[in-house]
């Protein structure tokens, strides 16, 4: 069983701040999505602190901080831009070509993978995902991946 090739298709910048967060507070090391929440607690006790005591000044660098961690930062990655991807099977994983790069992602790299509102995460060791959203497959096919992917390793 295998699914059928999907793509091309391009990673948006929405994309990008999805898997953002689900890597950051999901699909990460249990001792990463500490570090996660524990910044993300610190700089919103911050804003907290910030706005109450009338210090707007370091409110709005702790809010900056936020805004870069989770919107700027995964948008450039969007605006840089890698082009199109195309995901396709093989026997020994999953194959990822973009514009610049064929890679392939053999079935022991991949740690995890979730399903999350319209998109699929697939969580690659080192901290990376590859991100399939449904428009760039029909269902019956995300279907078909996401058993094979079952297949292969465990969900989160």
């Amino acid at each position: 069983m295998s699914f059928e090739s999907i793509g091309p298709y391009r990673v948006t910048a929405a994309d990008h701040i999805a898997c953002t967060l689900i890597l950051s507070f999901v699909l990460a090391a249990r001792g990463l999505r500490i570090i996660s929440a524990t910044v993300t607690g610190f700089l919103l006790t911050v804003v907290g602190l910030g706005l109450a005591s009338g210090n707007v000044p370091v409110a709005g660098v702790a809010a900056l901080a936020l805004f870069y961690l989770f919107i700027i930062k995964p948008v450039s990655r969007a605006i840089a831009g890698r082009g199109e991807a195309h995901l396709a099977w093989d026997a020994e994983g999953i194959v990822a070509d973009t514009d610049y790069v064929r890679t392939l992602y053999k079935w022991a790299t991949i740690d995890a993978f979730r399903k999350v509102g319209s998109r699929l995460f697939i969580m690659i060791s080192g901290g990376r995902a590859l991100i399939v959203p449904d428009r760039a497959t029909n269902p019956d096919n995300m279907r078909l991946l996401t058993a094979h992917l079952a297949d292969h390793q465990i969900t989160v």
